[in-house]
């Protein structure tokens, strides 16, 4: 009889894999993790629930539909094993509910199934009541523990000045809420320090999203990383060790 069992040989990367795993950490460490370097190592976080999501991303469909399900599809190819579908489930309402649902029911019970929650802040999502209910409903009945931040709006106006979009305030221990137009006010008073937050200014207006991109796939790896809450440079690791090919004799084998 064959094969009870799959043994694989370890093996060192070729150099174009280790280049390009190299070029990959260079570009995750300029994709900017602000603020609270805990986070930036990645935090842990409740295991995704039986049948549930590792996460749920809220944001406005009017600016960031592209970008949300590039995300999703991101985070679920990134670092994937080959032996299963997707690396994470990630819950998406375009993408995830089916039609007929009863939407806030439908939208509730995916937040109740999900381990974490992505917001992409903007100003559209700041105003939009379905994601201040999201984000209420998430705050009051978990925390800000699990809740990811991913500023989308561009870092700075059209004629080049900065553009306010999250500022904390130190001495009140809160965001400056006039100052901060890319944050939905369910969040007000919700943390007790700065929270770390990832910038995607940079792809607004994009209509695609590829993770051949190399600025793209880091921000998948370091949103992946905080949402499985392990280091970065770990899961970094392992996806260029899913796409090395296997190597002759790499794969055998084992009489039962």
């Amino acid at each position: 009889m064959l094969v009870h069992d799959v043994e694989t040989r370890s093996h060192p990367a070729v150099p174009h894999q280790r280049s390009a795993q190299r070029a990959l950490e260079r570009t995750v460490r300029r994709t900017a993790w602000r603020s609270v370097p805990a986070l930036r190592r990645g935090e842990a976080r409740t295991p995704q629930p039986p049948g549930g999501y590792h996460a749920f991303i809220s944001y406005a469909r009017a600016v960031d539909a592209e970008l949300a399900a590039g995300l999703q599809y991101g985070m679920q190819a990134f670092a994937k094993p080959w032996y299963r579908q997707r690396a994470l489930r990630v819950f998406r309402d375009l993408g995830s509910l089916p039609p007929g649902s009863a939407l806030w029911s439908a939208l509730r019970d995916s937040l109740d199934a999900s381990a974490s929650l992505i917001l992409l802040a903007s100003t559209r999502s700041a105003t939009s009541p379905w994601v201040e209910r999201e984000i209420g409903y998430w705050v009051r009945r978990y925390g800000v523990n699990r809740l990811v931040i991913v500023l989308t709006d561009p870092a700075d106006e059209h004629d080049g000045a900065p553009r306010d979009r999250a500022t904390w305030d130190e001495e009140r221990q809160d965001f400056d809420w006039g100052r901060s137009p890319s944050l939905t006010p369910a969040l007000c008073g919700a943390f007790v320090e700065a929270p770390a937050y990832l910038d995607l200014g940079w792809a607004r207006g994009r209509t695609a999203f590829s993770l051949e991109d190399d600025r793209f796939r880091a921000a998948v790896a370091a949103l992946s990383a905080a949402v499985r809450g392990v280091p970065l440079d770990q899961l970094v690791g392992e996806d260029m060790r899913e796409w090395r090919p296997w190597p002759p004799g790499g794969l055998r084998l084992r009489p039962a």
